[in-house]
């Protein structure tokens, strides 16, 4: 099925001003626009699962920059894709299932990203420079966020766990 034979979703005022200001927000962290977009349109939907032809529709963005950018959102661990057995289509939902299996896969990232900083810090020979501090601070502090996050997800894990369902 082509996306023009599919219906346009249309959402209230109100979700398409959250898509919006979702969307600004994720451009201003660096994804871009489009990644926001489809996030925040994963998030209210009342489906848990929602096709690409849909997300293409109801964004009114190009296959291309759909694609790419749930591409993306799928490798940060924001949006998973599935497939249903007799169906073509590609389907997404929110990729992981609470904020501290997300965080520990991005937890992750920060030893490579340390090592990064660490690497750079040898290979420059003036050690005293804007540079050189910025390559000791920033690697410094993500070691002692990388340590420190163990502690933090058990505390959550703890708030959570009181917490009643809503």
């Amino acid at each position: 099925m082509d996306i023009n034979d599919e219906e346009k979703p249309q959402l209230d005022p109100e979700k398409q001003a959250y898509l919006q200001e979702f969307g600004l927000f994720f451009e201003k962290l660096g994804p871009g626009r489009i990644a926001g977009l489809i996030l925040g349109y994963l998030l209210v939907s009342d489906r848990a699962e929602v096709s690409f032809n849909e997300l293409v529709a109801g964004l009114d963005a190009s296959k291309a920059s759909v694609h790419n950018q749930l591409k993306m959102l799928e490798q940060m661990g924001f949006v998973k894709s599935l497939r249903f057995t007799g169906d073509r289509k590609t389907y997404y939902r929110i990729g992981a299932r609470d904020m501290g299996e997300m965080t520990v896969k991005r937890m992750g990232m920060t030893v490579v990203f340390v090592s990064l900083m660490r690497k750079g810090l040898e290979l420059k020979q003036n050690q005293h420079d804007d540079a050189a501090s910025f390559l000791r601070d920033t690697a410094g502090f993500y070691e002692w966020l990388h340590g420190r996050m163990q502690e933090l997800l058990a505390e959550w894990e703890q708030i959570r766990g009181q917490q009643p369902p809503k």
